[in-house]
């Protein structure tokens, strides 16, 4: 008689490796033998690969269940996963008890009447996405020194002693009034801008770099439209855009940028320590392979956060300077004050992030006393204005332009310092609301996808005529013969110039089909 081979139930993230191995290039045979399953079970993984890969990428189940099933009631616990992530960001104790009650007013909300949160679904719930309860001590409100230099003392020298200072990052999230001009600063100034006519004018730029400022990323910028009329055309940005009506970072924005950034650096082999603040848009991001996310207490990114100690406020300086520049060639123009739409602002907070230099960066870090050595006794105060590099943009010219932006129109009585920090106070997340809640689970469970066009005024020139090649050269040319009529001009801008004509000549040859002998014969 034939022995009855007992089955064996795979993890989630068991299928995942197998996929993987498979995608990889080893035969199928192999992986059969090395994860001891039957070809025909490796079959049905395959077959499903698609749902196995969107469950693990998404955190939809905890990677080590080797069921794939869900609630009944699935929108309620998606729900009540939201709520609980929210609240535990926020340090606020939650129990058992706490959770079935809040489960059965969702349920009651999202028309599951009869559903009952009994200790069994309690137990399934926590099972399902990996939830253990344990206590808390303290309160959530406020942070001593105690704990800062705790923090300074002993445990940031353990975290970051394994890691290069390469490997080490710090990611925040900006508010941006990226159409504000100075003599509007006064109305917008410690506006919080949490939706409305207010968020039009607004954008969220998440920055992120590493401890020795060798490596900037690109910016994640939030904007309010999914398709503005702006981007007409447009086929490339030098940023990373996203859009949600609030216009404000979000749990899934974050999820969906950390794993882009972790499968980067898994092909290059490397290992990161990522630190973030302890907000509800920031949850703790499952299967991450090369990066180890980690979050600074609660209440003290004002000391401990790099991104705060002059990072963003450098970044911002270099923005504003750039529209006060903007705003005095259209005056000497006689032209009118210029009107700024989403593009024209991811161009120039890319080239604001350019300009902000490693040494800037490094200082941060330094200053959230982000070193190797035990006693960080040096800290190093940043500059609103980078003086390093030998760059033009340091001090006196930025009070040189708002001089001279004094004598073409009237300024209320604030300092350039005012026009920099308009937007500081501005939310960039939400502790969000039960309804709210509610209302993005049902739409993204009918995955509502509506194509939100832009509100632009209709000052703003949005129906730009897409120029042809040969006007693209032309602009080239007469660019380098205005940076040849002017004086001292770096070799550099010549050479970098060169590079973009370079790669309009390869766009444009690239595009060209082989030309037949019977086309000049016509």
């Amino acid at each position: 008689m034939s022995t009855r081979v007992k089955r064996r139930a795979l993890s989630l993230d068991c299928k995942v490796q197998m996929i993987k191995a498979i995608e990889s290039g080893i035969r199928h045979g192999d992986v059969c033998r090395k994860f001891d399953v039957k070809p025909s079970t490796l079959s049905t993984i395959l077959k499903k690969k698609t749902d196995v890969l969107k469950m693990f990428e998404h955190n939809k189940i905890e990677p080590c269940r080797k069921r794939m099933r869900f609630s009944a009631v699935d929108d309620v616990e998606q729900a009540l996963l939201k709520w609980f992530t929210s609240a535990r960001s926020m340090n606020v104790p939650i129990s058992g008890p706490i959770l079935q009650a809040k489960a059965e007013d969702l349920g009651q909300r999202m028309n599951h009447s009869e559903f009952k949160a009994s200790n069994g679904w309690l137990e399934r719930f926590k099972s399902r996405h990996g939830i253990t309860f344990k206590s808390v001590c303290g309160e959530a409100a406020s942070v001593s020194d105690d704990m800062v230099d705790d923090w300074v003392t002993l445990t940031s020298p353990g975290l970051i002693d394994g890691y290069a200072p390469r490997d080490i990052f710090n990611a925040d999230e900006t508010g941006l009034f990226f159409r504000l001009m100075p003599d509007k600063t006064l109305s917008f100034k410690n506006d919080v801008c949490s939706g409305g006519k207010t968020s039009k004018e607004r954008l969220t730029v998440m920055l992120c770099a590493n401890m020795d400022g060798s490596e900037k990323l690109k910016p994640l910028v939030i904007g309010k439209s999914k398709n503005p009329r702006c981007f007409k055309n447009v086929k490339s940005l030098p940023v990373d855009y996203k859009a949600n009506k609030k216009v404000w970072m979000v749990s899934d924005l974050f999820i969906e940028w950390l794993h882009k950034l972790d499968k980067k650096y898994k092909r290059q082999k490397r290992k990161i320590l990522m630190f973030v603040d302890n907000c509800p848009a920031h949850p703790a991001v499952k299967n991450l392979k090369a990066i180890k996310l980690f979050f600074l207490p609660p209440n003290t990114t004002s000391k401990l956060q790099p991104m705060d100690q002059g990072v963003i406020r450098n970044f911002k300086c270099f923005y504003r300077q750039r529209v006060v520049q903007r705003m005095l060639v259209n005056l000497d123009s006689g032209e009118t004050l210029p009107t700024i739409n989403v593009k024209d602002a991811i161009n120039m907070l890319h080239s604001s992030w350019q300009k902000v230099t490693d040494t800037t960066i490094a200082n941060c870090f330094r200053k959230a006393s982000f070193v190797h050595s035990p006693n960080p006794d040096v800290e190093q105060e940043v500059s609103i204005v980078d003086r390093g590099d030998n760059t033009a943009d340091n001090t006196s010219d930025v009070e040189c332009l708002w001089d001279n932006l004094a004598h073409h129109i009237e300024l209320p009585e604030i300092s350039f310092s005012d026009f920099v920090c308009a937007d500081d106070e501005t939310g960039v997340c939400e502790s969000p609301s039960d309804d709210a809640i509610i209302v993005s689970i049902l739409e993204q469970n009918a995955e509502a996808d509506e194509d939100d066009i832009e509100n632009v005024s209709p000052d703003i020139p949005v129906d730009i005529e897409l120029p042809s090649s040969s006007e693209a050269m032309d602009c080239i040319v007469k660019l380098r013969t205005y940076l040849q009529s002017c004086e001292n001009v770096e070799t550099m801008i010549f050479s970098q110039l060169s590079t973009i004509e370079d790669m309009l000549f390869t766009s444009i040859c690239s595009g060209r089909h082989q030309t037949k002998i019977t086309e000049f014969l016509k």
